[in-house]
């Protein structure tokens, strides 16, 4: 059987220019991760959002939910193809040769004003819309929320009490304590992260001592969540994050925001969201 895949990232394309043979790490309901090395990559369904490791293929969710792809498959990749082997006798071949190519690197710096406008969009899309996750954190005292909520409220609290006493190893290492923390395919705090450092790098903080800090940690305690969640969290490190994050260089009001990250899982967005809004409130 032969699928196109009919946008990929620039992302993915460097990674398999790597490697020639792999394995399928997992089947999801739209989604076959595929493990090369020690990358993970993802085939998705049409119409889904675009992250640094997606492959969107021409199928929609039913249709792959149908293809009968297992946990362990031997996956080779050749002649702008990767092929799955389902049996001796039979294979799956998606074709990424005439894939449109988006570049997920991101390196956009807000000037203040433009600064101060997206967190303020921000700011009113967590407030104004009926959101889960990391965002319930705005209406609710500690008593109120789940328990991993109310630990990630407190940690997150002290860690900006932290950073505007300038003291940077201090703030970051409380924001690290919240890899792994939450529940679903990508916990709300390694989601929250990705966030965070998207929002380091619009707020021009790329070289800033809290961001060396932050990234540091971060990657030495990669192997504290699951495999998923920390290659998007190795993305984040890399400067590399999906649609929705760029997308708010160019958002006009708080419903665009809202349209562009409730797509992204459970809360996945919304968390992301969060963490990006942590960012643009930093002083210094």
């Amino acid at each position: 059987m032969n699928i196109e895949i009919t946008n990929t990232t620039s992302f993915v394309l460097n990674e398999l220019k790597k490697k020639t043979h792999g394995t399928v790490h997992s089947v999801y309901r739209k989604t076959i991760n595929i493990v090369l090395g020690e990358k993970l990559l993802a085939l998705q369904a049409s119409n889904t959002p675009i992250s640094p490791l997606s492959m969107i293929t021409n199928l929609c969710e039913a249709h792959m939910d149908s293809l009968a792809v297992k946990q362990g498959m031997a996956v080779f990749i050749m002649h702008n193809e990767i092929r799955i082997i389902l049996s001796k006798d039979e294979a799956l071949t998606f074709s990424y040769l005439n894939s449109q190519i988006t570049d997920t690197h991101f390196d956009i710096s807000l000037t203040d004003f433009e600064a101060d406008k997206t967190y303020s969009l921000i700011s009113q899309t967590l407030k104004g819309h009926s959101l889960n996750g990391l965002a319930q954190l705005n209406d609710c005292g500690l008593s109120q929320l789940p328990t991993y909520l109310a630990a990630a409220k407190t940690v997150i609290r002290n860690s900006l009490k932290a950073y505007k006493r300038m003291d940077w190893e201090e703030s970051a290492g409380l924001l690290v304590k919240l890899i792994g923390l939450g529940i679903g395919l990508t916990p709300s705090g390694d989601d929250f992260l990705c966030g965070v450092m998207a929002g380091l790098i619009m707020t021009g903080k790329s070289d800033h001592p809290f961001t060396a800090c932050l990234s540091s940690l971060i990657r030495c305690h990669l192997s504290d969540t699951n495999d998923i969640s920390s290659a998007f969290l190795e993305c984040a490190l890399m400067h590399h994050f999906g649609e929705a994050v760029h997308a708010l260089k160019y958002a006009q009001d708080s419903d665009e925001i809202y349209e562009q990250f409730s797509k992204i899982g459970h809360s996945s967005g919304t968390d992301t969201l969060c963490g990006v809004c942590f960012s643009l409130m930093l002083p210094f």
